[in-house]
């Protein structure tokens, strides 16, 4: 039998407004930012006095997040659990889903709600990953109708079709295939999974359910007829069943997202931290907390590009309704949620900023992304940085070590120091303690210029580079870093020593290490400088004679003023010799 279906369009309209109240749990000031996406109007609540603050202005822009709210989770928890029930007679669903039939079950399918903890990130124009945590929940919705055969009914015979039994059987979680959780006859299936591993391929989760209905049919066949009444007065009655069973599913290509950083950790000689730290996805950044002997603690973040937002599932937005020969659109009873991430500034931001700062930044350069017309919210409009590791200097508040303790005992303020990285999904982040990255000693480096012989047309002068720890000599070739001399790169060799010549126009020559990143060698170091003059001995006299009269003569100045003005008669100095 061909069934037509045709299409009722319901009165109401479909607006892209969000609920009008929180529910849920989820109080007012969590639900008001929830709905980036929607239509912002802002006269639509100006004119309401009433109205809370936040909600005004909600009501005309979105608000960027620094972090995926728990409410998401709490919202579509409870939006899950409200799913109306439709019986076997209609089968709700909204238009992406995809339905199946059978010879008694009609419009049946398994649609995919929510799947949580999870963030979009809309890392480009052309790209966008699902990241999900190890450890969450997929949430399904379940909905099918059952067809029940026409009747026959005659004088000497009829016969009657019902449906006895209709449920869901059972839904699967599949991850990659495998079976990993079950849920048993409910249309609202939560299943939950854990130990997703963070890998390169994505994942495919998916909900696979068997739905079945048993249906009565009931012959009845006339044994006895009195002909004078027309009627039957006996029966025999024959019933038998029909069983069927339907599967469907629904599937979603995920990205797991876990939280394991590695880098390098290393003591600058004035006391001040250096750490480096790399991801190898898109996260948030981290916060280190550092705790003295006075047990005194000092705290500071370094965030990456990313802000977050969330918004409805639009293909949630309406629901088409299906029973025998009929399909009506409605609005959607229920408005799941999705975090996203998105760039907000063109390279990562270190604070408080006269106490930490970013040495460098590793990652890819990447053209902004471009979100839905109805998100207000600035995204970067320049190529931005997506980093993947950070190198920071962090400003010491406790006494140099150097100074006050063995540089093994230095070391060990590292087990009181930890670093917590955050992910772009919530709950994903992992805390480390500093002695358990690789330790890099960071030394100074000595540097010392000394001119060995001078003529009319040329000087020449002899550098000698070692670390100021142990005097060994630092070979620039052998490792980053080199001698910056009158703006040319220079060389030291195994020794330590580089010899170079300059014309005699130069009255001085200056030299400055520049060593190498310090995570990259060991040990580390940092920089030196050294000058040497080029003269004469009677101008050098002089200049250096000139060089300590300039302060004496400021003090001197200062002493005549102050005896002016105060008459205390300490001018001139001698008077009292």
């Amino acid at each position: 039998m061909t069934v037509l279906t045709s299409l009722v369009v319901a009165p109401m309209v479909v607006t892209a407004h969000p609920p009008a109240s929180p529910d849920h749990g989820v109080n007012e000031t969590a639900f008001a930012p929830l709905w980036s996406n929607d239509t912002d109007d802002a006269e639509t609540l100006t004119v309401n006095a009433s109205a809370p603050a936040l909600s005004t202005l909600t009501a005309g822009t979105d608000i960027p997040l620094d972090a995926p709210p728990l409410a998401v989770e709490r919202w579509n928890e409870g939006e899950h659990d409200s799913v109306p029930h439709t019986g076997s007679a209609v089968s709700a669903a909204p238009s992406h889903a995809t339905l199946e039939d059978g010879q008694y079950i009609r419009d049946a399918h398994v649609t995919l709600f929510a799947v949580q903890p999870s963030t979009v990130v809309h890392t480009s124009a052309t790209e966008r990953t699902h990241y999900v945590a190890p450890d969450g929940e997929v949430l399904g919705i379940v909905d099918f109708r059952v067809r029940t055969p026409l009747g026959r009914r005659t004088a000497n015979r009829t016969v009657t079709h019902s449906v006895v039994e209709a449920r869901v059987n059972e839904t699967r979680l599949l991850v990659d295939g495998d079976v990993v959780a079950r849920a048993n006859r409910t249309r609202a299936p939560r299943l939950s999974y854990t130990g997703l591993v963070a890998k390169t391929e994505p994942t495919t989760l998916t909900l696979l359910t068997t739905i079945e209905t048993r249906i009565q049919t009931e012959r009845r066949t006339c044994r006895e007829y009195n002909a004078t009444q027309e009627t039957c007065t006996r029966w025999d009655r024959r019933v038998s069943y029909r069983a069927e069973s339907v599967r469907v599913s629904d599937s979603v290509a995920v990205q797991p997202y876990d939280l394991e950083v590695s880098g390098y950790v290393g003591r600058y000689p004035n006391g001040d931290l250096g750490v480096v730290v790399y991801k190898s996805d898109p996260w948030g950044g981290y916060k280190l907390t550092e705790t003295a002997a006075t047990d005194s603690s000092s705290e500071g973040r370094v965030a990456g590009v990313w802000r977050f937002y969330t918004a409805r599932n639009p293909a949630w937005d309406t629901l088409e309704r299906r029973r025998a020969g009929t399909t009506t659109r409605v609005h959607s009873a229920v408005h799941p949620l999705q975090v996203h991430a998105f760039p907000i500034e063109v390279g990562p931001t270190a604070t408080p900023r006269n106490s930490v700062g970013i040495l460098r930044a590793f990652g890819e350069e990447l053209s902004p992304p471009t979100l839905p017309a109805n998100v207000s919210l600035d995204v970067v409009s320049e190529p931005y940085l997506a980093s993947y590791g950070l190198a920071t200097r962090w400003e010491a508040d406790i006494e140099t070590p150097a100074d006050t303790e063995s540089e093994a005992e230095a070391s060990n303020d590292f087990e009181t120091t930890a670093i917590t990285a955050r992910g772009l999904v919530r709950g994903v982040e992992t805390t480390r303690s500093l002695d358990t990255l690789a330790e890099v000693p960071i030394r100074e480096s000595n540097l010392t210029l000394t001119l060995q012989n001078q003529s009319a047309g040329s000087a020449t002068v002899r550098v000698i580079l070692r670390d100021a720890e142990t005097g060994e000599p630092i070979e620039t070739h052998s490792r980053d870093g080199y001698l910056l001399v009158d703006g040319e790169r220079i060389q030291t060799n195994a020794t330590g020593v580089a010899v170079f010549t300059v014309p005699p126009r130069h009255d001085a020559v200056s030299a400055r290490h520049v060593p190498g990143e310090w995570w990259l060698n060991i040990p580390g170091y940092v920089g030196d400088s050294d000058t040497v003059y080029i003269r004469s001995p009677v101008l050098g006299l002089l200049s250096t004679l000139f060089v300590f009269s300039v302060p004496v003569s400021l003090f001197l100045l200062a002493v005549w003023l102050i005896d002016r003005i105060t008459g205390w008669g300490i001018w001139p100095p001698w008077r009292s010799l």
